[in-house]
C-alpha cells in the first residue's frame, strides 16, 4: 500500500498589539479608482451594487463581443477597427 501523506505544520504568526484606529488608518490609506459607468452616470464602482457590476461587465463582454464579430465579417475595416 502507498505511504500516508506527510503533515504540514504550520506555525503560527505571533499577533502584533495594533489598535482598531490603527488598523483602520491604514484601510483608508488604500485609494480606489474612481471608475464611472457609462449606463450609470455619476456611480462609482464602489457604490454600485453587485448586480449593476455584473451588468455592467455583461454589456461591455456584449459589446466587445458584437464588435469582434463585426470586424470578422467584414464589415469594420482592420484599420477602424485598432482605432476603437
Amino acid at each position: 500500500m502507498g505511504k500516508k501523506p506527510k503533515r504540514l505544520i504550520i506555525k503560527a504568526v505571533p499577533a502584533t498589539n495594533r489598535s482598531i484606529d490603527e488598523m483602520q488608518e491604514a484601510v483608508d490609506d488604500i485609494s480606489q479608482p474612481d471608475v464611472v459607468s457609462g449606463n450609470v452616470p455619476g456611480k462609482d464602482i464602489t457604490e454600485m451594487s453587485f448586480d449593476e457590476l455584473l451588468i455592467e461587465k455583461n454589456a461591455s463582454f456584449e459589446s466587445i463581443l458584437s464588435l469582434e464579430n463585426k470586424f470578422n465579417a467584414g464589415e469594420i475595416k482592420d484599420n477602424e477597427y485598432k482605432e476603437l
